[in-house]
């Protein structure tokens, strides 16, 4: 069963895969163009809160599963790891693309 922390890992990679998708249909499939006001507006109003949440759960989880308990070796913390992680890699996916 999923307790706590364990859903806003699962929510964070949820999130992850929307903001993956949303990139996906409007730079790849050009399903909307790329500077017209609905993708501004979904891009400010869905993708970016959606991306700080899910960030900010990410960091709750790493803070709490390699801050605050070291000793814990369970199979669950290596997975969550995992389903955690993107989120960190798509910031600095997003810092790299403004620096080139």
């Amino acid at each position: 069963m999923l307790t706590g922390i364990y859903k806003k890992v699962l929510v964070s990679f949820i999130f992850f895969c929307i903001v993956i998708v949303k990139d996906i249909l409007i730079s790849d499939l050009k399903l909307i163009p790329i500077r017209s006001p609905i993708n501004r507006m979904i891009s400010w109003f869905v993708i970016l809160p959606i991306f700080f949440i899910g960030l900010l759960f990410s960091i709750q989880y790493f803070y709490q599963t390699f801050v605050r308990s070291r000793k814990s070796t369970d199979d669950k913390k290596y997975l969550n790891t995992f389903l955690a992680l993107p989120m960190f890699l798509y910031l600095i996916y997003i810092i790299l693309i403004l620096f080139i």
